[in-house]
């Protein structure tokens, strides 16, 4: 936290973190690095604030550029290099299930 403010940060052991992704405002900030990058490598971004666009994983392809699908469950495996630059599409409209994903098993509420 910086001095005289009553904003207070958490700061969490590197082993306790599963995965991270770091965004920033736009491709300007790249340089603002915060996350450690043993955690994210990169970064991502949308470029504005409050234009109803955000960020999405991008699947995972194989050396053909088709998406890889789980076989057990028919669901898409997303890409996940540790490097958010790489990671994600930017720029995308949000939407509760990307790529006809189906309701998850663990929640029936949705």
């Amino acid at each position: 936290s910086k001095a005289n403010s009553n904003v207070y940060y958490a700061k969490i052991p590197i082993k306790y973190v599963l995965d991270a992704v770091e965004a920033v405002n736009n491709e300007s900030k790249m340089n603002a690095k915060r996350v450690p990058g043993v955690l994210d490598a990169g970064i991502t971004w949308v470029g504005a604030t409050y234009c109803g666009l955000g960020i999405a994983r991008k699947l995972s392809t194989d050396e053909e550029g088709n998406p890889i699908i789980r076989e057990e469950t028919g669901t898409y495996i997303y890409q996940d290099t540790n490097n958010s630059t790489d990671d994600f599409e930017r720029g995308v409209v949000p939407v509760m299930r990307r790529n006809g994903a189906k309701m998850p098993s663990w929640n029936h509420t949705l």
